[in-house]
């Protein structure tokens, strides 16, 4: 046992050090960042969700008494729809240098801006779609 422990002893010594002892400085083994402090979410609770849900409702119908509701699915799609048509209508006639397709393309971009009802923006959208499709070559 004694050849072994004096054999484990020499290879220790022949091995080099990473750093000299002198520059070796204390590191310390794990830094912790500063604990948060917890502020509660709606997701903390049911009854987190139950207290917010009439401060919204509250707000909407506020809104609401000053005339401003949300648009539907149906016209937000649409706005979106005829607004792209309308880039790719811009694009071709300024590409082809022709005012009526450039002018229709601007107008299908920036009409749904000045329709509130669903129906009229599907009704005049498709209007300028056929306008735009009858110009188109």
């Amino acid at each position: 046992m004694g050849v072994a422990h004096h054999h484990a002893a020499s290879l220790r010594d022949t091995q080099a050090d990473p750093l000299p002892r002198r520059l070796a400085v204390a590191v310390p083994r794990r830094i912790r960042a500063p604990r948060r402090k917890h502020f509660p979410s709606r997701c903390d609770s049911i009854s987190g969700l139950q207290t917010n849900e009439p401060k919204r409702m509250n707000e909407l119908k506020n809104l609401e008494t000053l005339g401003l509701v949300l648009p539907s699915p149906a016209y937000i799609f649409g706005a979106i729809l005829f607004g792209i048509i309308g880039y790719v209508a811009f694009r071709r006639g300024r590409k082809t240098s022709r005012a009526t397709l450039t002018w229709a393309g601007v107008a299908l971009m920036l009409y749904p801006y000045a329709i509130a009802q669903t129906w009229l923006l599907w009704a005049v959208g498709f209007a300028l779609c056929g306008w735009i499709y009858a110009q188109w070559n």
